[in-house]
């Protein structure tokens, strides 16, 4: 059964921004400041990070196994391969600014997918304020350098987005059709991911420079700290997915956009542009009103919710009857008709 009753996503939305930030932080400290020359090879040594913190998850009583068919799991970790694949495609191909243009895509993507595909229906506000985060988003870490694009850099930030909305989606609402919660779907998913990646390395990274990198032993533990940090990256999203939803974390997940901007501002002394404070103004606004919008949602539903519990919690006095009562009841009915 699923383990995630409770829709708090406080927690795990929380884990999920602290996460995603310090990955940022220390991936920046591995590449500028250590020089590693693979970046596909950093995301395998986090895939395999993750599966080991599962394992060691499932062993400590965190959570018990579940069998899962390798076809219904194989979509996940596809997408996810893919996903990281088609965006570093995407980067060499394009300029920063297109590749940003192309990730900020991921969330309307989302919205349209379970639209059309799942029927899912969402009102003018919500789609008002998708507008405004991506726009927001947009705004504040664009930059006004070179913009370049190729067909095929298009194709492949396009397909980039489109499997990223895909597994955000399918992420959540595979947690239901298989019955199974975050843990347990996710280490059935993430080896067949790590088996992508692993192959990409070949494709994206230069073999050569990551086998003969001088491997120290502060390389050794930044590049360790980044893979346990990154389970609790990808542990976070799926469980953020599988309590509010893919369009709500494809939405909100945009606030750490605005996170990491002011805390490069607070504590880095970057400069406060008013390019970058219209931007966060426009996210934060998008983000509130989607919040209030969803949960103005929830509060008018809630009156035909309690309506139709009431209905069942109804009882016909007679279907408490034993046998031989209802017996007692006809006959009484009948000499009443005679």
């Amino acid at each position: 059964m699923v383990v995630e009753q409770k829709p708090n996503v406080v927690g795990p939305f929380s884990l999920n921004i602290a996460a995603s930030i310090g990955i940022i932080f220390l991936n920046k400290i591995v590449f500028k400041t250590l020089g590693f020359p693979g970046g596909t090879t950093l995301t395998f040594i986090h895939f395999v990070c993750t599966i080991i913190g599962l394992y060691i998850s499932r062993n400590v009583g965190l959570f018990k196994a579940k069998k899962l068919k390798f076809v219904d799991v194989l979509p996940l970790g596809v997408g996810l391969s893919l996903y990281i694949g088609m965006n570093n495609l995407s980067l060499s191909a394009n300029s920063v600014s297109i590749y940003q243009v192309m990730k900020i895509m991921g969330t309307p993507a989302c919205v349209v997918i379970n639209a059309v595909m799942y029927k899912q229906k969402f009102s003018m506000k919500v789609w008002v304020a998708v507008l405004l985060v991506c726009l927001g988003v947009g705004v504040s870490t664009i930059s006004d350098g070179e913009v370049k694009i190729t067909f095929a850099g298009a194709i492949f930030g396009i397909a980039g987005f489109i499997c990223n909305a895909l597994y955000v989606t399918w992420g959540g609402r595979w947690q239901k059709k298989l019955d199974a919660n975050s843990f347990q779907l996710l280490s059935v998913q993430m080896p067949i991911s790590a088996f992508f990646m692993f192959i990409f390395i070949f494709f994206f990274d230069d073999v050569e420079a990551v086998v003969n990198y001088e491997y120290t032993f502060g390389a050794y533990v930044a590049i360790f700290t980044t893979g346990i940090v990154s389970f609790f990256v990808n542990l976070s999203v799926f469980l953020v997915i599988g309590r509010a939803g893919p369009v709500t974390y494809a939405v909100i997940s945009n606030i750490k956009t605005v996170i990491i901007l002011a805390g490069g501002i607070i504590f880095f002394g970057d400069p406060l542009t008013p390019k970058i404070f219209l931007g966060i103004v426009i996210t934060l606004s998008g983000v509130v009103l989607y919040s209030y919008e969803t949960t103005m949602q929830k509060i008018r539903q809630k009156p035909s919710q309690d309506i139709l519990k009431l209905k069942d919690t109804v009882v016909n006095p007679i279907d408490e009857l034993s046998e031989t009562e209802l017996e007692d009841v006809v006959i009484v009915k009948t000499d009443k008709t005679d």
